[in-house]
């Protein structure tokens, strides 16, 4: 997986801290059936992720992304068949991440 930051900012908002949202490019290489991909508070720099947003740029309807914030996966399902998505199938494929957490 590689993460390319398209824009990071943050704002102070009182008694909360900084809170940091941006937006990156996320080339999905290393996916593995089972496991899925880590997008997770560390992989942004971050403490704690509260949103994740996925859009395809690559692929458009050929997956769905389903990010489970507890665990900080996420796992892409094929739309035609519902079917988890086999390791290294995403190989190819970009999608842009939008994220807001602490």
């Amino acid at each position: 997986m590689t993460l390319t930051k398209v824009e990071r900012m943050h704002v102070k908002l009182p008694g909360r801290g900084n809170v940091k949202f941006g937006v990156y490019t996320v080339a999905l290489t290393g996916y593995v059936n089972g496991t899925g991909l880590a997008l997770n508070a560390a992989a942004f720099g971050l403490s704690s992720l509260l949103f994740l947003s996925i859009q395809p740029i690559d692929g458009l309807g050929d997956f769905l992304y389903d990010w489970n914030p507890s665990t900080g996966y996420v796992k892409a399902y094929v739309v035609a068949t519902g079917a988890e998505a086999a390791t290294n199938a995403l190989d190819n494929y970009t999608v842009r991440v939008m994220y807001l957490g602490f």
